[in-house]
């Protein structure tokens, strides 16, 4: 059974909110010492502490970007116990393990350099990005891809491909680190190379069995919602394309979110506002054009790139065995790296006895939309209206939940309107 996200003094949020520096994080985790028993936090920052430090992200010769749900440069880990240890210089143990996300174009890379492959030009700088991350064990997570192909195995599309692509994950679990971390070269530790084959089709039979659960479903009915915000940005911008009409689609936007979903969703509002200032120079929704007009053929995409930004800090969790867990995404897209940059966690409280992390935005969204929009009453009022406990409540509160048949038919309108 699953506990829920735990619930801490808003106080105690604000102020780690409000952290910039390692010396700041320390003075207020002491101040809250006795409330925050039993939790570490992970903060995102651009200091490096020696063995406390770890990466948050890291671009790479070739255009390869590697990001967590942190937007900063580093991680700095902070409980009572790291604490008391520091004071005493005593010896810290930290428990902290990662996984690597990779979407379908990193999988095509990955299966060119096990099964040589076309080998280019793109996949000898790939073996060069993945020698420069080559720490003791690759622990590659496949769900992102899985999940972006969950259709295609479910129709009996494209499987030696998927096939290929979860081998290859495994079977570069067998190289040996030391020899490619040196010179990139594939050398196996294992050349029967037959437990890396067992583990694949484990793998995709679990995923077939969580599938045929519901997992389909469930994800499908999350990146309709994005698909469908994705849209509803593409048809404010195509009415008003002008810049200077920013205010009044991000107003536009909020209202529609309240009024039709019933929640104010971070990540694509922090995007679309984006969008609205600076049109098409927006890398992650670029492909949408200047005003909009491509959003017919690229929302779906731009869909899931929203949804790997919110299912890798999902991720973000204590282990089996205790040990917090650094999601990170591999991936080529500029854009997608950009995503996971613009509206980033600046922390994350992590505890045993709790399955789901909590995250600390910065910047807070409202505070973001009035700071690029100062003085204009329009967004003042908006703000005002929809941003605020009251509000938040009338949504979770309200008669008409925003069901998969809602979404499947304002889809089909809004497309139906791009086209026109």
């Amino acid at each position: 059974m699953q506990n829920p996200t735990p619930t801490i003094d808003p106080i105690i949020l604000a102020a780690l909110q409000g952290v910039r520096t390692i010396g700041e994080l320390q003075e207020v985790w002491l101040a809250f010492a006795s409330d925050l028993q039993g939790y570490t936090y992970l903060f995102a920052c651009d200091e490096k502490s020696g063995r406390m430090h770890w990466p948050a992200r890291q671009d790479f010769e070739g255009k390869a970007y590697l990001r967590s749900p942190f937007g900063r440069n580093s991680l700095f880990f902070v409980s009572n116990e790291i604490l008391y240890r520091l004071a005493n210089y005593q010896e810290v143990y930290i428990p902290v393990n990662y996984s690597i996300g990779f979407d379908s174009n990193v999988a095509s890379y990955l299966r060119q350099l096990i099964f040589g492959k076309n080998q280019g030009d793109v996949t000898l700088k790939f073996r060069k990005v993945l020698a420069d991350f080559c720490l003791r064990r690759f622990n590659w997570d496949t769900l992102p891809y899985l999940l972006e192909n969950a259709h295609m195995l479910k129709e009996g599309k494209n499987l030696s491909e998927i096939w290929e692509t979860i081998l290859a994950e495994f079977l570069f679990s067998e190289l040996n680190q030391e020899i490619f971390a040196k010179s990139q070269r594939i050398e196996f530790l294992d050349s029967d190379q037959a437990t890396a084959i067992a583990r694949a089709q484990d793998q995709l039979q679990h995923f077939d069995r969580a599938l045929k659960a519901g997992l389909h479903d469930q994800v499908e009915s999350q990146v309709n919602i994005f698909e469908l915000i994705v849209l509803k940005i593409a048809l404010l911008k195509r009415r008003s394309p002008s810049t200077s009409q920013a205010a009044r689609n991000t107003a536009d936007l909020v209202e529609w979110m309240d009024s039709v979903l019933g929640a104010i969703v971070g990540v694509p509002l922090w995007a679309g506002v984006q969008y609205f200032l600076k049109s098409g120079a927006f890398k992650p929704l670029s492909k949408l054009g200047s005003s909009g007009e491509r959003a017919y053929c690229c929302s779906r995409n731009l869909a899931w790139d929203i949804y790997h930004v919110y299912s890798r800090q999902q991720q973000c969790m204590t282990g089996s065995n205790g040990e917090i867990i650094v999601p990170y995404m591999l991936t080529y897209d500029k854009g997608l790296a950009d995503l996971f940059d613009g509206f980033p966690y600046v922390g994350c409280l992590v505890h045993v006895e709790y399955d789901f992390p909590l995250f600390i935005n910065d910047p807070n969204i409202l505070n973001a939309i009035n700071a690029y929009f100062p003085e204009n009453k329009r967004i003042t009022n908006m703000t005002d209206q929809y941003f605020n406990p009251e509000a938040m409540q009338r949504r979770r509160s309200r008669n008409h939940v925003f069901s998969p048949s809602d979404c499947a038919r304002l889809l089909i309108e809004y497309k139906s309107t791009m086209a026109s």
